[in-house]
């Protein structure tokens, strides 16, 4: 014998069915004044999870963006074989990358013997050395 039903309404059936077996029964609500459900409040807040969360978000921006570095306030001569990429910045010409590039070099090639040594890098050329020459130290 088959059900005059459509497809829709038999899958609905279904479903209402496996509901009420597993639920425990169905309830009909003929609007929303005749529900009474209880007020638990808001919702907790798991401060855990929130900080965790908010660390990956915080990594992920991390990983993707440069640091920025700025000008340190210190003054003199920069020690071109110790110093650190933020120290080599306040160089005149030379950038976080060129700067990455300076550290680089030094550790591939050993300390450098004159200030024109640094020409070893590509992106400094005889102009940039001689523009910071009183700036320049390679200590002793």
């Amino acid at each position: 014998m088959k059900l005059p039903l459509t497809n829709k309404e038999v899958v609905l059936v279904s479903i209402i069915i496996l509901g009420a077996v597993i639920g425990g029964g169905i309830h009909v609500f003929a609007g929303a004044s005749e529900i009474d459900l209880p007020d638990f409040g808001p919702a907790p807040v798991d401060s855990a999870a929130n900080e965790e969360r908010d660390a990956e978000k915080s990594d992920t921006r991390e990983t993707t963006r440069e640091p920025k570095l700025s000008k340190p306030v210190r003054t003199g001569p920069v020690n071109i074989n110790t110093a650190n990429a933020l120290e080599l910045t306040r160089l005149s010409g030379i950038g976080p990358k060129t700067a990455e590039k300076i550290i680089a070099d030094r550790a591939a090639n050993g300390p450098y013997r004159s200030p024109e040594d640094l020409q070893r890098v590509k992106g400094i050329g005889p102009a940039t050395v001689e523009k910071n020459r009183n700036m320049i130290s390679i200590g002793n």
